[in-house]
Formats: structure tokens, C-alpha cells, sequence
């Protein structure tokens, strides 16, 4: 009965680092665009919100890595 627990939790713990790891996936696609977008700008204040945005998304984007590092708890004996 506990390891069946255990074994629930492990999955559970798997799909919530996929979801991390997928939205982190999505903030660099994001990054890409803008990078894009700051290439064709000539504004410099369009290009400063782009800049903004970015640093934003890679911020998220480094927190989302590290939760999805510490989703699965290591492999221990019960």
C-alpha cells in the first residue's frame, strides 16, 4: 500500500516537472519572438519594453528550470 503511494507521488511529481519544463519551453519561444521583434524595431522605447519583457521571461524562465530540478524527490528505501 505504500509503495503504491510512493509510486503515485513519483508520477504525480514526473507530470508536474514535464508542465515546468514545457512552460519554460514556451518562455524561450516568447524570448525568440521578441529578440525578432527588437531586430525589426526602430523605436527606442519599443525596443526598451521589448528589453523589459525579455528579462522578465528569462527570469521566470530560470525559476521554472529550478522548480522543475526539485519537483522529483530522489529515489529513497521506504
Amino acid at each position: 500500500m505504500f509503495i503504491d503511494i510512493w509510486e503515485m507521488r513519483h508520477v504525480e511529481a514526473e507530470n508536474a516537472q514535464k508542465a515546468l519544463k514545457k512552460q519554460a519551453n514556451d518562455a524561450q519561444k516568447e524570448i525568440d519572438k521578441l529578440l525578432g521583434r527588437i531586430l525589426d524595431a526602430t523605436s527606442s522605447t519599443l525596443i526598451n519594453t521589448y528589453e523589459a519583457k525579455i528579462e522578465k521571461l528569462e527570469r521566470d524562465k530560470i525559476r521554472l528550470t529550478e522548480q522543475a530540478d526539485r519537483c522529483i524527490p530522489p529515489r529513497g528505501h521506504l
